[in-house]
């Protein structure tokens, strides 16, 4: 009785060793590039760090305090995915989003894991409202205060570091 008592304790760890390796094989294949994590699904198909154009931030008395690198999204699809999925984001680069008429914008931060400052801008290119260090993942909507045509995403802190406030402005070009 005690030998197949044994031999199946030795099954069950076998079958347990075998499952385990399965679990982790697949856990491991799931998240490789190519495989079929959740993220990989719904990550947009993007020019991913692509750098379409350049915004330049001036000081009330128009010097350049500062000037970053941007991906442009001008059209619905480009706006509405804006930052989302991505892991990381050089100082010097951000997002300008381009709206066909000036008025209230409302942003958040579903499915962004980079806290960000959101840096509002109106039609005459002043800034108008700025949300500094905004919470990853959140669904919060962060408004603008008053109407904005421009809305200029940076990594967090970037506000803060450069001295960029309300009533600063900006120029920008595209490539």
């Amino acid at each position: 009785m005690k030998k197949n008592g044994r031999v199946y304790k030795k099954r069950i760890m076998l079958l347990l060793l075998i499952v385990c390796f399965l679990f982790i094989a697949c856990g491991i294949l799931y998240f490789l590039p190519g495989g079929k994590s959740e993220t990989a699904q719904t990550i947009p198909e993007h020019k991913n760090n692509l750098k379409q154009g350049e915004v330049t931030f001036l000081s009330n008395d128009k010097e350049i305090i500062a000037t970053i690198l941007v991906e442009i999204a001008e059209d619905e699809y480009s706006r509405a995915h804006g930052l989302m999925f991505r892991e990381n984001m050089p100082e010097n680069q951000g997002m300008l989003f381009i709206f066909e008429k000036e008025s209230r914008q409302y942003f958040w931060m579903k499915n962004t894991p980079l806290s960000l400052d959101m840096i509002y801008v109106n039609d005459n290119n002043e800034i108008v409202n700025i949300h500094k260090y905004t919470k990853p993942y959140s669904t919060q909507t962060y408004p603008s205060v008053k109407p904005a045509k421009y809305v200029v995403e940076v990594a967090a802190g970037f506000t803060d570091q450069h001295s960029i406030c309300i009533g600063n402005t900006i120029r920008w070009k595209q490539f």
